[in-house]
């Protein structure tokens, strides 16, 4: 279900947008329950259908966004150079699923699940393994940033992982997690918005 509800609405979209003006631009959607055919969806609205990229929810799936069962999403967005887009609007099993009324859940749980993504993607060392994919987080806010830098730096300086392949972060001689993140930012490869 989810293949062919990604694939309709894609469809959907660039005929009703796409087509009909180069000013519209637009972010597919791909089903990451089946990363395989993520990877499919993510080549056809990028390659066949002039996207730009494509949106990914924060949380609600399988693991985390850093998770092995996504890297080949990752492989083929840096492929094509395109952009992924994270979308903190998945508000299940974060805490917070009987608490009313619903403005703290919209409130926190956009902002929580970017967090939640984010630190998946930067300790598993996505933007080291895929440097042409670039990837947004979007419709947290900005402030949640700014724990993730400040919480990141202290976490990895106490609990440093064992990692004899080399699957997480790789800081530089020096580096911090913030600075890492800052690089990244500065090279036009991570977003905020």
């Amino acid at each position: 279900f989810a293949i062919d509800a990604a694939r309709a609405y894609n469809d959907w979209f660039h005929a009703h947008y796409l087509k009909r003006s180069p000013r519209f631009q637009g972010l597919g959607l791909i089903p990451l329950q089946e990363p395989a055919e993520a990877v499919k969806e993510l080549r056809r609205i990028v390659e066949k259908l002039g996207f730009c990229g494509a949106m990914l929810a924060s949380t609600g799936h399988t693991g985390h966004l850093g998770g092995k069962e996504y890297l080949p999403i990752y492989e083929e967005a840096h492929r094509l150079g395109c952009c992924l887009a994270i979308h903190g609007g998945a508000h299940e099993g974060l805490g917070m699923d009987y608490l009313t009324p619903y403005a703290p859940i919209n409130g926190l749980g956009h902002p929580f699940g970017l967090m939640v993504a984010f630190a998946g993607i930067v300790f598993n060392g996505i933007f080291d393994k895929y440097p042409n994919a670039r990837i947004g987080f979007m419709e947290g806010g900005v402030s949640w940033l700014q724990t993730c830098i400040e919480r990141f730096d202290r976490g990895w300086e106490t609990h440093i992982a064992y990692d004899p392949r080399s699957e997480f972060i790789q800081l530089k001689s020096g580096e911090k997690v913030s600075d890492y993140i800052n690089r990244h930012i500065e090279e036009g490869r991570l977003f905020v918005g």
